[in-house]
C-alpha cells in the first residue's frame, strides 16, 4: 500500500484540552465531548461522508466496571457526534489475544461496544484481514502489519483509556494505537524488540507512521482510570477528566503531568526527543480546565515502576512475573501470549522460565483471572 505522508507535520500541532468529568452517562458525555472538540477548533461536520474509525482501547472482555477498557459512554459519545455529521463510522480494534469475528462479538457486548454502537448509529466491524505496510525513517522499525480499517480511515478516532501499565508506565494516546497491529501479531512484536527501549522506540514509530498518514483525533476516558499493576490487573482510580489532542503525542504529555509520570514514560521521552512533543505541559497550547488543579497526588504506579533505575541490580532480583497457583486454572493463555515462549503448563499450572523473560508481562497482562502478578524482591523493595 502507498501512503503519501499528507500529515507529515502533524507534530507542529500542541493543541490539547482537558474537561472535567466526575461521571459516566452518554448524554452528559457526549454534551461534554463537543465541547471539547469546540476548544480544539475540531469540525466533526467536515467528515461528512468520510469514513471514521473509532479505535478504542479494548483490552480483553472486561465490563466497563473494571476499568481496564474504554467506557462505552466515551464511545457511543465520540460515535454519534461523527454519525450526526453524516460520516460513516466504524468501530475497530485487535485486542489482546486471537484476532477472530467470534472473539471479537464477545468483547464487543461484554465491554458495552455492542450497545453503544446501536445508541449512536455506527457499525462494528468483524474484518479481520490487515496489510503489512512499509515506510522510511523508523528508528526501530520500517515495517507493521495493521488492521484493514485503519488503513481505510479518512479519520482515526483514538479512544483511549488512562491507566497504569507495567512495562510501559503509563498507557494512553500512543500505547493503544499498538491495538492497530493484529491479535498475535503482537507477540511477534514484542519478540523483534525484547528490549524495553527499543520495543518503545518501535511504537513511537508506528504511531509517527500513522499520524503522518491518517488525521487522527486522540480523546482520552480519564473518569476513571486504572492505577497499580495495570493495564489489567490494577484497580480503577478516579481521575476525573476527559482529555484530547490531534496529536497523541502531545495527549500523553498531559495525560503524565496529571497523574504524576513527567520524565517516566518511555515512549513519551522517545518522542521528546524527536521533537513529536515539547520537554513539558509549557510547550502545549492548553484549552478547557486548568491541568494544575486535576493532578492526582497519590496515584498509584505498577511495581515494576523503578525498574530502570534500578538496572544495576542482578536480573534475578528486579521484578519479574509469578504465577499464583491457587487462581491458575492453566488455561495457557500467557503461554500463548509469551514472545520468548518460557511458560509452559504443567500438571494444570502455568510455569515460568525466568532466565530468557524480558519483563513484557504480556502474560500478566492477557490473564483475564489475575493469576500472574508481579513479584518483587525483598532487595529490590529496600535499595528501591
Amino acid at each position: 500500500m502507498e501512503f503519501d505522508y499528507k500529515y507529515i507535520g502533524f507534530a507542529e500541532n500542541r493543541k490539547a484540552a482537558v474537561i472535567r468529568a466526575e461521571e459516566y452517562g452518554n448524554e452528559v458525555i457526549y454534551e461534554k465531548l463537543k465541547a471539547i472538540l469546540n476548544m480544539l477548533d475540531f469540525r466533526a461536520e467536515e467528515y461528512y461522508g468520510k469514513k471514521v474509525v473509532l479505535k478504542p482501547n479494548l483490552l480483553l472482555k472486561f465490563a466497563p466496571e473494571r476499568a481496564a477498557t474504554v467506557h462505552p459512554s466515551v464511545v457511543y459519545a465520540a460515535g454519534k457526534i461523527f454519525a450526526d455529521a453524516g460520516a460513516s463510522v466504524l468501530l475497530a480494534e485487535s485486542p489482546g489475544g486471537p484476532y477472530t469475528p467470534g472473539i471479537l462479538k464477545s468483547i464487543y457486548k461484554v465491554s458495552g461496544m455492542e450497545e453503544a454502537a446501536r445508541a449512536g448509529g455506527f457499525e462494528l466491524n468483524y474484518d479481520t484481514s490487515f496489510e503489512e505496510v512499509r515506510t522510511d525513517g523508523g528508528e526501530r522499525s520500517n515495517h507493521f502489519d495493521i488492521i484493514k480499517p485503519i488503513l481505510d480511515a479518512d479519520l482515526i478516532v483514538d479512544l483511549c483509556k488512562l491507566k497504569s501499565h507495567s512495562m510501559a508506565t503509563m498507557t494512553a494516546a500512543v500505547k493503544n494505537l499498538f491495538g492497530v497491529i493484529p491479535g498475535t501479531r503482537k507477540v511477534e512484536f514484542h519478540s523483534r524488540f525484547p528490549k524495553h527501549e527499543d520495543f518503545a522506540a518501535s511504537v513511537v514509530d508506528l504511531t509517527s507512521f500513522i499520524c503522518k498518514n491518517k488525521k487522527v483525533l486522540s480523546i482520552c476516558d480519564a473518569i476513571i482510570g486504572m492505577e497499580g499493576n495495570g493495564p489489567s490487573g490494577g484497580e480503577p482510580k478516579k481521575i476525573g477528566c476527559l482529555l484530547a489532542s490531534e496529536n497523541p503525542f502531545a495527549l500523553d504529555l498531559l495525560c503524565a503531568y496529571i497523574i504524576g509520570a513527567q520524565n517516566t514514560v518511555p515512549m513519551l521521552e522517545n518522542a521528546k526527543k524527536r521533537g513529536y512533543a515539547p520537554a513539558d505541559i509549557s510547550g502545549l497550547m492548553l484549552r478547557g480546565d486548568d491541568p494544575r488543579e486535576l493532578v492526582i497526588k497519590d496515584f498509584r504506579f505498577p511495581d515494576t515502576h523503578k525498574l530502570h533505575k534500578l538496572d544495576f541490580l542482578p536480573k534475578f532480583l528486579q521484578p519479574h512475573p509469578k504465577v499464583n497457583k491457587k487462581k491458575c486454572i492453566g488455561c495457557g493463555e500467557c503461554a500463548r501470549s509469551c514472545p520468548q515462549k518460557v511458560i509452559k503448563i504443567e500438571n494444570g499450572k502455568a510455569m515460568i522460565s525466568l532466565k530468557n523473560c524480558i519483563r513484557c508481562y504480556c502474560c500478566q497482562e492477557l490473564c483475564k483471572l489475575g493469576a500472574i502478578t508481579i513479584h518483587r524482591s525483598l532487595v529490590y523493595r529496600i535499595v528501591g
